[in-house]
């Protein structure tokens, strides 16, 4: 399973939740536009060629990982965006 996140300095990042198990654990869970804490993860290099976001790592997760909901941030935005100029 494949979440996209963004904080409130408007940085998006990738994360992957490994395997069957942290996927049902995690899946119904994980909602759009909340706000979570995640722990016990991994930071790694991400893989281009499976991402659309433009970070040069990505998280990942299995079973093992510690989510929980935050109270709202209306710091953070809803959605970013990387503009590029045209020639």
């Amino acid at each position: 399973m494949n979440v996209e996140m963004i904080d409130k300095d408007g940085t998006q990042i990738q994360a992957t939740f490994f395997g069957e198990e942290a996927a049902r654990k995690y899946g119904p869970m994980i909602r759009e536009n909340k706000v979570f804490l995640f722990a016990n993860g991994q930071v790694k290099l991400a893989n281009k060629k499976f991402t659309s976001i433009k970070n040069d790592y990505c998280l990942t997760f299995d079973q093992n990982a510690d989510v929980a909901e935050a109270e709202e941030d209306n710091q953070i935005k809803k959605q970013g965006f990387s503009f590029v100029g045209l020639k």
